[in-house]
């Protein structure tokens, strides 16, 4: 069971949480938000057991159960509130154990088929995991750019070791080694440098979904988009067309958020 919270922690939280629209928020975004903005760690089952307390408010009978109880909660605030509250279900779904043990064969490189052995399904439904279920996605996500920030802190510190047999090589009396050695130099401003490389996507399922739905809305205003192009190269208004430009992707952006709540509640996240 996890510990509760110092009472300072759960009166910034309450706080900061009561100044929310909590209606369309889940608790994967909460804990995210908590963390951005007030710098406080809390998991997800906490976050969405504050949320349900906050929407269902304060207990009315507080004054009646008095004498038949020592505790009193005036305030969501106080720190004896987390002693004695009920907990919540949960309504976030959660990674099943399969889709655990996908994971890590997932990000080792290992191919469908094996996977699916090992964890103990179809390869159609570890396809349907990698390409719908946003939870998953969400995950695989996360875990991939944590093996990259981790490759990359490793990677860092073997730096000045390998600088230093460049530099015996480059040094040397051979010149074939030493010319050697120079191109692993040069390459290595650029290879050491930033990459472009794409190591994961969005790691918030929310996200994941507002995307496909992004797409679907996009899909739907096609006809739109191609009669703005086509108009494009018959008036030269540049004012004009970056109007009208704005103007679909606005409403695209309004139809997928529009969208978005039965979206969560479909895969599980309300």
């Amino acid at each position: 069971m996890a510990a509760p919270l110092p009472k300072e922690d759960r009166a910034k939280i309450v706080t900061y949480l009561e100044q929310q629209d909590l209606s369309d928020l889940t608790g994967v975004k909460i804990k995210e938000l908590v963390k951005e903005n007030l710098g406080i760690n809390i998991s997800q089952p906490t976050a969405s057991k504050l949320k349900a307390e906050l929407m269902d408010g304060s207990p009315d009978d507080s004054e009646s159960n008095e004498e038949s109880s020592p505790l009193k909660c005036p305030t969501l605030a106080e720190e004896i509130c987390a002693m004695v509250e009920t907990t919540k279900p949960d309504k976030t779904r959660q990674l099943s154990q399969e889709q655990i043990n996908a994971i890590e064969h997932l990000l080792q490189g290992k191919s469908d088929k094996v996977i699916a052995e090992t964890a103990g399904v179809s390869r159609q439904t570890i396809l349907e995991w990698r390409k719908q279920d946003p939870i998953f996605i969400a995950e695989v996500n996360r875990r991939r750019i944590e093996q990259w920030n981790e490759a990359c802190e490793r990677m860092k510190s073997l730096a000045n070791r390998a600088l230093d047999v460049l530099e015996l090589q480059l040094n040397s009396g051979d010149p074939k080694t030493s010319l050697a050695a120079a191109k692993y130099v040069l390459q290595g401003t650029q290879l050491l440098g930033d990459t472009n490389l794409r190591v994961g996507g969005p790691t918030d399922p929310e996200e994941i979904i507002l995307e496909k739905l992004r797409r679907e809305a996009r899909n739907e205003l096609a006809p739109r988009i191609k009669e703005i192009n086509d108009k494009r190269h018959q008036v030269f208004d540049l004012d004009l067309n970056g109007y009208e430009t704005n103007q679909v992707e606005e409403e695209i952006e309004a139809l997928a958020k529009s969208r978005l709540k039965k979206a969560m509640t479909d895969a599980g996240l309300s």
